[in-house]
């Protein structure tokens, strides 16, 4: 399992995945949409920060987030923090019944403890 990308030069900017997204994490980019480059009006997305994991470097927001409540890592690896983590704590993931196999896992404050997202993220 990986991220899900898609060929940019297929995208017509009809903005019908921002509507699909079951985690609403999609978004028009305002950068592009504001006319920066008016050829390619498109939508966007979190990218895991790709061009630092092909360097071995975390993505920006864990690195840069001082509770270090992001964490980020190979959970096939057993010694691994997240592997650890994921054996140590009951985790949720968002819209389970979506059924899309996320593998972007959360620990509630109380573990077993629910919370609702509403509008998604983006």
């Amino acid at each position: 399992m990986g991220s899900f990308w898609w060929i940019m030069s297929g995208v017509l900017a009809c903005h019908a995945c921002v509507d699909a997204c079951p985690y609403k994490a999609r978004y028009v980019d305002p950068i592009r949409w504001a006319g920066a480059n008016t050829d390619e009006k498109t939508v966007g997305k979190c990218v895991f920060c790709f061009h630092r994991i092909d360097k071995g470097v975390a993505p920006s927001c864990v690195n840069t987030c001082p509770a270090e409540a992001r964490i980020f890592g190979d959970m096939n690896d057993p010694s691994s923090k997240v592997s650890q983590l994921l054996k140590e704590h009951k985790t949720q993931v968002l819209f389970p019944e979506e059924k899309t196999d996320p593998h972007v896992f959360y620990i509630s404050f109380e573990e077993g403890i629910g919370f609702e997202v509403k509008g998604g993220f983006g």
